[in-house]
């Protein structure tokens, strides 16, 4: 809809609707299959290779989520209709969302904004995100009402409240602390041999980063076969 683009600019948007279309399959497939769609470096042309999309989206973290619960990390991940994957993305295809303006449309976003990280601290902003786009919360309670609501949506027993709560104070200690300020912060070409705190605070965020991906990913599962 709206004005017709400038004959100039025209030849470009079938790359950026190509593009989009491919964020939505990948949300889809990985939804349905964490793991199965790996969009890493996929390149979207355009005729010139200066201005070509690369979509750089990773199932890497879909895929661990998925292998790591094979292996008995809770909470479980499941195989999901496709079918009903895409009709729960359906928010995505009914108008392009550039700038997200519903808790649906934050959710999904934050998903596609998880797979373009690797599992620094900032990673931690967008599982949040994505959490409590969820999950209704209020301020100064968050971490109670997250655990309350996700405890129920999973059906969550007593042996499991301990771990969610775990998972849950971790993944919002790394956010805070890097969002106010006082995360302790590792040299870009930090090295653990040297320094035993690198590997220290290397392992805090990768262990909250993959829990917490984790229980978004069983989540946004729940919903989705509860909706279908």
């Amino acid at each position: 809809s709206g004005d017709i683009p400038n004959e100039r600019i025209a030849w470009q948007y079938p790359r950026f609707f190509v593009s989009y279309h491919l964020c939505n399959v990948f949300l889809a497939m990985n939804i349905s299959a964490p793991g199965s769609a790996d969009f890493s470096g996929v390149q979207v042309s355009s005729g010139d290779a200066l201005i070509d999309t690369e979509l750089d989206i990773s199932a890497y973290d879909y895929d661990y989520a998925w292998t790591s619960s094979r292996e008995g990390r809770w909470p479980p991940i499941e195989q999901v209709p496709l079918d009903a994957c895409f009709d729960w993305l359906a928010p995505l295809e009914k108008r392009v969302v550039q700038v997200a303006d519903s808790d649906i449309e934050r959710l999904l976003l934050s998903l596609l904004r998880i797979a373009q990280m690797d599992s620094g601290p900032d990673s931690a902003v967008w599982i949040c995100y994505g959490l409590e786009a969820l999950f209704p919360t209020s301020f100064g309670k968050t971490q109670r009402q997250l655990n309350m609501a996700i405890g129920e949506l999973l059906g969550v027993n007593e042996e499991r409240k301990e771990d969610l709560q775990t998972y849950l104070s971790a993944i919002y200690s790394v956010r805070n602390e890097f969002a106010h300020g006082n995360l302790p912060i590792t040299h870009p070409y930090s090295n653990e041999r040297i320094e035993e705190r690198v590997e220290h605070e290397f392992d805090r965020y990768v262990d909250a980063h993959q829990d917490g991906v984790r229980v978004l990913l069983a989540c946004v599962q729940k919903l989705v076969l509860s909706d279908g």
